[in-house]
């Protein structure tokens, strides 16, 4: 089944027509063997015609092999004669599908259209039954050769989009720009902020709840470093404790007494 996917497509529309005139030097090369030489359908179609076009039954092989030089044998005839019947060979067959499958992939890709494995086998078996190839099953293996021949990646979809939700957007995004507009601040306004600003300070340190027995310290990283813990030494044991206090204290190096021996006082 992944024999088709091997060759290029044919498009009998660019094949140039072969005329019929018997001075036409249709004689290929001896070298080419007639399982390796090209033969377009037109020209086996022309043949067969021609050979059945007698007034009395049908021409004789050597009357039909010096109109159409490509033709070899009698054998070859009737072989042209029942691949025209038959409607043509299976490769062509199949590359007929694989050529429409694509189109149609090409078309729903470009319509921004989700497409699954079960799409290709549909436009698979809607080509098959255009033609006759009983054989042809559009099975996985077939599937997967035609992804790979065209590189066509399947990709996970992680979030769908609906309608509603594409039509919130458009009508957010209006609502967005009212609110930046809104939000903006000139240079002027800026300054007026930066100048009360000492006001709000002012404010807050009036108004604000400030226990006694509460130690409020800032830090940038939200961890207690050796300053902190010097700070709070000096503001807060030394001056809630008495002569005979003990302080135990952990191995890190902030802590150890040789740093804070400079803190203590001396009548301590």
């Amino acid at each position: 089944e992944s024999e088709f996917l091997e060759a290029d497509f044919i498009v009998d529309d660019k094949i140039e027509k072969l005329e019929e005139d018997e001075d036409d030097d249709l004689t290929e090369d001896s070298c080419i063997s007639e399982e390796r030489e090209m033969i377009y359908d037109g020209y086996k179609r022309k043949t067969v015609e021609f050979w059945k076009s007698a007034k009395k039954g049908r021409y004789s092989f050597p009357t039909a092999k010096q109109k159409f030089k490509k033709l070899k044998s009698m054998r070859q005839l009737y072989r042209w004669k029942h691949y025209i019947q038959k409607g043509g060979t299976s490769r062509k067959k199949k590359l007929h599908i694989s050529e429409y499958v694509l189109q149609n992939f090409k078309e729903t890709n470009d319509e921004k259209r989700i497409i699954h494995d079960l799409d290709l086998r549909r436009w698979a078996l809607e080509a098959k039954a255009q033609i006759d190839l009983p054989s042809f099953k559009a099975s996985a293996t077939w599937i997967l050769n035609f992804t790979r021949k065209h590189r066509i990646m399947s990709r996970k979809i992680t979030k769908f989009v609906n309608r509603s939700a594409t039509r919130d957007k458009e009508q957010l995004q209006p609502a967005c720009q009212e609110f930046i507009s809104i939000r903006t601040i000139e240079i002027a306004s800026l300054r007026g902020i930066e100048r009360s600003e000492w006001k709000f300070r002012t404010t807050c340190r009036r108004s604000l709840f400030r226990p006694a027995n509460v130690f409020v310290a800032a830090s940038k990283s939200g961890k207690l470093t050796t300053q902190h813990f010097q700070s709070w030494f000096t503001n807060v044991f030394v001056s809630a404790t008495g002569s005979f206090s003990v302080l135990l204290l952990d191995s890190w190096s902030g802590h150890c007494p040789t740093n804070l021996q400079e803190f203590m006082p001396k009548e301590r």
